[in-house]
């Protein structure tokens, strides 16, 4: 997480504290799945900022396993195919 304090923005014509918050996954993400998340930041970061829940956007990320790398390979070699339902290990 990186919190700017020193930006200038305008949310709905003032400049009253406010959030844009983008949340990047690699999978997991839908329509209910995003909603719960959306109470949870807004429940925590809202009260933790000093700021109105009106007064965020939520932008939500969906990545692909083989756009994501790390320790030099991608999510999906490490993991393969992710089934819709179940768990999966790191190979």
């Amino acid at each position: 997480m990186t919190i700017t304090t020193s930006a200038n923005i305008t949310f709905g014509g003032t400049t009253a504290p406010c959030a844009l918050t983008d949340l990047v996954s690699v999978g997991g993400l839908g329509v209910e799945e995003n909603a719960k998340v959306s109470k949870i930041i807004s429940d925590v970061v809202c009260p933790g900022l000093g700021i109105e829940s009106t007064r965020m956007y939520i932008c939500y990320h969906e990545l692909k396993m083989h756009d994501v790398g790390y320790n030099g390979t991608t999510f999906h070699e490490l993991i393969g195919p992710v089934p819709l339902t179940g768990e999966f290990n790191l190979k």
